[in-house]
């Protein structure tokens, strides 16, 4: 997964293991809200691809939360608490989804 990650998006951007199944991605210079929801789309249908396994194919989804700076946080905590709330969100709107930070 976090080659498949790294692998969607820029040189530039940075991405990391939180722990567990939890990722996070920190990608700046982005002009708008569109461009962070388009790494966020091209990231789920990078990580719903197939895994083949000699057991079968299990089938990976993703919940993201996206913050944006300084909108949702003037510094690092605060953004990821913003993204992680938004994600949460996402988690219980079911399998793929994206939810902006509020």
């Amino acid at each position: 997964m976090a080659n498949r990650i790294t692998s969607t998006l820029r040189e530039t951007d940075l991405a990391g293991r939180i722990g567990g199944d939890e990722f996070v991605a920190c990608a700046g210079g982005l002009a708008d809200t569109a461009d962070s929801m388009a790494i966020a789309e091209k990231l789920i249908q990078n990580l719903q691809q197939p895994i083949a396994f000699s057991s079968g194919s299990p089938q990976i989804s993703a919940s993201i939360g996206i913050a944006l700076y300084p909108e949702h946080g003037q510094a690092e905590p605060e953004l990821m608490q913003a993204a992680d709330k938004a994600m949460y969100r996402s988690k219980r709107g079911g399998r793929g989804q994206i939810c902006l930070a509020e």
